[in-house]
C-alpha cells in the first residue's frame, strides 16, 4: 500500500521490499510527528506512537480507502505529484533540459516532464497512467 500511496501523493517513509527496523518506523514516525500505517499491530502498540492505524483489509486498494477515510485525506490527493522512488515532490522541468535522459522514443512522443527535487529521476504521463487513473476513480468512487 505505500507503493500507491505515494503514486497519489500521500507522503510515505517507506516503500520498499527491504523491511526497516521496527525501531526506526517508530523513531521516524515520532520524530516527524507521522502516522504509522501498518498491517503489524505489534508495531502500534509501542508507547512512542502517538497516531497509527492497522487497515483491516489485505487488499491493497481497499486498504488504501481505509487509510483515506480514517485520516480523511480525500480532499488533498495530489495524483503524481511525488516521486514513487524517493517521494520527493516533483517540479515541471523542461523537455530540453533533460533530453539527453530521454529514450528517443520520449523524446519524439512526450512534451511534458517532471524530475524529482531530490534524486532527479524524470517522469512523464505515460500509457500507464490511464491505468493509474481508473484506479484512482475507483477508490474515489469508495470514498462517496
Amino acid at each position: 500500500m505505500a507503493t500507491w500511496a505515494g503514486s497519489r501523493a500521500i507522503c510515505r517513509s517507506w516503500a520498499s521490499t527491504s523491511d526497516p527496523p521496527d525501531d526506526l518506523l517508530i523513531a521516524v514516525a515520532a520524530a516527524e510527528d507521522r502516522a504509522l500505517v501498518t498491517r503489524n499491530r505489534r508495531l502500534l502498540m509501542w508507547r512512542a506512537v502517538r497516531h497509527g492505524y492497522c487497515p483491516r483489509s489485505h487488499d491493497p486498494g481497499e486498504q488504501m480507502v481505509e487509510v483515506l477515510r480514517r485520516f480523511d485525506l480525500a480532499e488533498v490527493i495530489a495524483p503524481f505529484t511525488r516521486c514513487p522512488a524517493c517521494n520527493a515532490m516533483l517540479r515541471p522541468v523542461e523537455k530540453r533540459d533533460i533530453l539527453e535522459q530521454l529514450e528517443p522514443l520520449t523524446r519524439i512522443h512526450y512534451d511534458e516532464f517532471r524530475r524529482c527535487a531530490n534524486c532527479g529521476k524524470v517522469y512523464w504521463s505515460g500509457s500507464h497512467v490511464s491505468k493509474l487513473e481508473a484506479r484512482l476513480e475507483r477508490i474515489q468512487g469508495r470514498l462517496q
